[in-house]
């Protein structure tokens, strides 16, 4: 009995999970009525070793110099810079980076993620995440995301798995907020 409830379960999820994606082109932009943030997300191809195409790797490309001029043009070099991490090694809680001209990022990490590996973690910053994708589509990434704030072009999500199969070097950042420092000119 088990093992016909088990096939079942298999060949349902199968079916659900066969979406229909088409990875050979980026996520259609958003609908005047939808959210207000520009994406160009890569869906999970219908086989995980498939990497991403030269079409999708120019989309994120042309994306990235979308977001870096944006960034560049609002102007706002301190910051505060909250994320969290899209790593499987990452620690699961939220993490404020203090971003000001002139000095190192300064990271706080609340909650149980003071563990002495974590220092070994990356500290993400807007410029970092920009070097991570750009790294990504330059490598031709296995696979290789950024979706940006439309208004100030910060990157809102970045993620780069370099090579299919190889576990636990895939990097990237989920950005929930970016706040204007303490006496910061705000754009």
């Amino acid at each position: 009995m088990w093992a016909r409830c088990s096939l079942l379960a298999i060949v349902l999820v199968a079916g659900a999970c066969d979406g229909g994606f088409d990875s050979s082109s980026p996520s259609p932009q958003p609908s005047p009525t939808s959210p207000q943030v520009v994406t160009t997300t890569w869906p999970d191809p219908p086989r995980r070793d498939e990497g991403v195409s030269q079409e999708w790797l120019d989309a994120v490309a042309a994306r990235l110099v979308e977001g870096r001029g944006l960034w560049e043009a609002a102007g706002l070099d301190a910051y505060d810079l909250t994320y969290r991490g899209l790593a499987i090694f990452d620690c699961p809680d939220q993490i404020t980076v203090a971003v000001r001209p002139d000095t190192d990022p300064v990271r706080t990490r609340p909650g149980d993620c003071s563990r002495a590996e974590d220092a070994a973690l990356p500290i993400w910053t807007v410029e970092s995440l920009f070097d991570l994708v750009e790294r990504g589509v330059e490598q031709r990434a296995h696979r290789v995301s950024l979706d940006i704030d439309p208004a100030l072009g910060f990157p809102t999500r970045a993620y780069v798995d370099p090579e299919y199969g190889v576990p636990d070097e895939e990097q990237g950042a989920e950005v929930l907020a970016v706040v204007p420092a303490a006496g910061a000119d705000s754009p």
